[in-house]
């Protein structure tokens, strides 16, 4: 995917003209123009047509609204599209309603339009992988969002007690050290932060939460796992939307990373 975003803007190009094919000429089509264009290239290197579509009817129904959710079931897992507007720590607040709902985070892209929407897309399976996520649990997850939203629910506090009866004790796997790697060459817009870690339930809403801390802007998080390894990518900004460079603040996010996961 690096690689490919180093391509020229042709690249690009030729991915619009294919996507817009699948949209009918006029309105649609242009409205579908207008919202992939108030979003980062690496949305169209990674949605498809019908993900588009999907996002487009979020989109529409966020102006009645403060956050709308869409889920598609598959197979295997299912995937939640979040639609709201961008605020600080909004990406782990989403990532803290899943865990407490004991969805199991395969991965995960978020994505913010010009105008402060966000499209937040995550792929998940039950915790324990044995259960479908049905919709009572659709609709608890919702009802848990707006409770967030609304400030009626804590959700470190709720996720604290809930992650309890997830804890596992030490010598039930093996030790996995933890590392934190930036890279500040693949991109010119963005800092890579890639951190290996143990993996365990509530992982993905400590990052997040520790990145939003450390004032960060995260504008894509790649999430996967190899055996009891998490292997998390994120790309960042800072306050004033560049990259990380100064020592300084590169330490400063190492240290609250190793507060949070150590």
């Amino acid at each position: 995917l690096a690689s490919r975003e180093k391509k020229p803007e042709t690249v690009y190009k030729s991915r619009k003209r294919a996507l817009l094919r699948a949209f009918p000429a006029g309105r649609e089509r242009e409205t579908a123009l207008s919202h992939v264009d108030m979003l980062p290239g690496r949305y169209l290197l990674t949605m498809n047509a019908s993900q588009v579509k999907r996002h487009l009817k979020l989109v529409d129904t966020l102006e009645k609204r403060k956050f709308v959710v869409g889920s598609k079931r598959g197979k295997r897992s299912t995937e939640f599209t979040f639609c709201t507007m961008d605020k600080p720590f909004r990406l782990s607040q989403l990532c803290g309603v899943l865990t407490l709902n004991d969805c199991n985070i395969l991965f995960a892209h978020a994505f913010t339009r010009i105008d402060g929407k966000v499209l937040d897309i995550f792929r998940v399976e039950d915790v324990t992988g044995t259960m479908p996520i049905d919709d009572v649990r659709t609709e608890k997850i919702r009802n848990d969002l707006d409770s967030v939203l609304s400030g009626k629910l804590a959700i470190q506090a709720a996720l604290t007690e809930h992650l309890a009866k997830w804890k596992r004790r030490k010598n039930d796997v093996i030790p996995v050290p933890l590392e934190v790697e930036f890279d500040n060459d693949t991109s010119a817009d963005v800092t890579i932060i890639d951190i290996f870690t143990l993996d365990r339930p509530g992982l993905l809403f400590k990052i997040t939460r520790a990145l939003s801390e450390a004032g960060l802007t995260i504008h894509r998080a790649r999430i996967s796992t190899e055996a009891n390894r998490a292997i998390d990518s994120f790309d960042v900004q800072d306050k004033r939307g560049e990259k990380v460079t100064g020592t300084h603040g590169l330490r400063s996010i190492r240290r609250r990373l190793e507060e949070a996961l150590l």
